[in-house]
């Protein structure tokens, strides 16, 4: 499937490098890190291109993807994902689920969460050899009923 879709999008000859892939369900975006800037292509039947975006933080080094070190599928990192927020996390409950693949030092996946209680879960999985490398559960928001 990476490849499938990275394919559709060379086509278009993207300037810069393939930074990551995004999937949140059917939502598969591609982007290419150009120049301090995300070139992002929607990716479906057709291709849409997106406004170039400004990196948010600019401390981070931006690092190619290269696809050819990466052995799991997004569909298998996303199974790993919620098996590890299930062995973690177990009172915690997930219907929507973000998977991010990109390159910080070596190819992995971010696997996010956002429970019912308003906490996300963060699996994060190296790409290469499927291993749970680091996973968290952090509140996003607080009811506070003095305020």
């Amino acid at each position: 499937m990476l490849k499938e879709t990275v394919d559709k999008v060379k086509k278009l000859n993207p300037q810069g490098f393939l930074a990551h892939i995004f999937i949140m369900g059917d939502d598969v975006r591609v982007g290419y890190y150009v120049d301090g800037k995300v070139a992002t292509y929607i990716v479906t039947d057709k291709i849409e291109t997106m406004p170039l975006d400004e990196i948010l933080d600019k401390k981070q080094e931006v690092k190619e993807l290269d696809l050819s070190k990466v052995k799991l599928e997004p569909d298998e990192a996303l199974k790993k994902g919620k098996e590890a927020a299930s062995e973690h996390y177990p009172l915690e409950m997930s219907s929507k689920w973000i998977v991010i693949l990109a390159n910080s030092g070596n190819p992995s996946y971010t696997i996010t969460g956002v429970t019912m209680s308003l906490k996300s879960i963060v699996i994060t999985i190296d790409a290469g050899t499927g291993k749970v490398i680091n996973h968290s559960c952090e509140v996003l928001a607080a009811f506070d009923p003095h305020s």
